[in-house]
């Protein structure tokens, strides 16, 4: 691993907050239903632990976001849906 260069852009909590919230916007679908797939995970609290409550917050309002944009895949019901 690469030594921290001090002299690289500083940027503010609000600033890389925004950052994110703008790539969680550029995700495909498929990227998305993978985010949401980890929603209430063992795996996704550990970041939100990493990450801390300023990033961790705007991710967990994406994936609101992005679930209910996301169209659901309903299964058939009724007699019909039987093979």
């Amino acid at each position: 691993m690469k030594g921290l260069n001090l002299e690289q852009e500083v940027k503010t909590v609000d600033t890389y907050v925004s950052e994110i919230a703008e790539r969680l916007g550029t995700l495909s679908e498929e990227e998305a239903k993978s985010l949401s797939g980890l929603y209430g995970k063992p795996e996704l609290i550990v970041i939100a632990k990493l990450l801390g409550p300023e990033v961790s917050g705007v991710l967990g309002e994406a994936m609101n976001m992005l679930s209910s944009t996301m169209t659901p895949t309903q299964k058939p019901m009724g007699l019909g849906a039987r093979k």
